[in-house]
């Protein structure tokens, strides 16, 4: 809400709580508020803040917005809290750093019950004897759909006309091998032996895409043995790239952006 000082009658909307937007993108955390009131040039207004961690910050660790400037009726606050700080443990889990660069799995890991798990692609069996395997990333597996019976802490579970198996639980964080990300979920069930089943993922980096799946690459006979390649936009490096003239070109991830036309 925008007062003005000398004439504390002339209030306007900068903003409304129908019309927000909470968004973290590599590292930054912003809550946009839409459908303010129209000012003279015809823009509505809305508010722009971005939350920085700050461990320290005053107010018990709340901290308190402050106004750093506007453009086009677009209001900017920081604001300094304790509350924008990614807990440690969550950030070591889904994420994996390698010298400077950093890489985060987050984005494909699966939450609400709305959302579907993710389903990898096996073409190597005939119909009738073919198994589906559900994969959730630095999660377990979500209980819905034909994923509705797997065991409860799997990581990945296979399905077919027998029932459901876990493949492997989510117990130790990513890794970074030979330039590709791996994930490996171990404590399966029992398979050969008084063994238990491990499931390995490797992630590939494929700029731009978050929609594909992954794909089944070997399983063992004794069954004790999953591998899946998966290629994805989540397994590149977070960078961040300044370009010049209305062009960014990312030579590490391989994107390139014009907006001159």
């Amino acid at each position: 809400c925008q007062v003005k000082k000398a004439d504390s009658t002339q209030v306007k909307v900068a903003g409304r709580p129908q019309n927000l937007t909470l968004r973290y993108s590599d590292g930054d955390l912003t809550l946009i508020y839409f459908g303010g009131e129209e000012c003279s040039s015809g823009f509505q207004r809305m508010s722009v803040i971005n939350f920085e961690c700050n461990q320290t910050a005053g107010n018990n660790g709340r901290g308190a917005p402050v106004f750093t400037g506007e453009v086009d009726c677009t209001y900017f606050f920081t604001w300094d809290t304790k509350y924008a700080c990614v807990h440690e443990k969550e950030a070591l889990l889904c994420g994996v750093s390698d010298g400077k660069q950093r890489f985060d799995l987050s984005a494909l890991a699966r939450h609400s019950e709305l959302e579907q798990n993710w389903e990898a692609v096996d073409g190597s069996q005939r119909e009738a004897e073919k198994k589906h395997f559900f994969i959730n990333i630095c999660h377990r597996v979500l209980q819905t759909g034909q994923a509705r019976g797997c065991p409860e802490d799997a990581a990945v579970c296979a399905v077919d006309k027998n029932g459901s198996k876990n493949l492997g639980r989510f117990i130790s964080s990513p890794t970074r091998e030979k330039g590709n990300i791996q994930l490996s979920y171990s404590d399966g069930d029992e398979c050969g032996g008084g063994q238990k089943i491990i499931t390995n993922i490797t992630l590939m980096c494929k700029p731009g895409d978050l929609e594909s799946a992954p794909v089944l690459t070997t399983s063992r006979a004794d069954g004790c043995f999953y591998e899946f390649e998966w290629h994805t936009a989540a397994a590149c490096v977070l960078s961040r790239t300044e370009g010049d003239n209305c062009t960014v070109f990312d030579s590490q991830a391989g994107f390139s952006f014009d907006l001159t036309p």
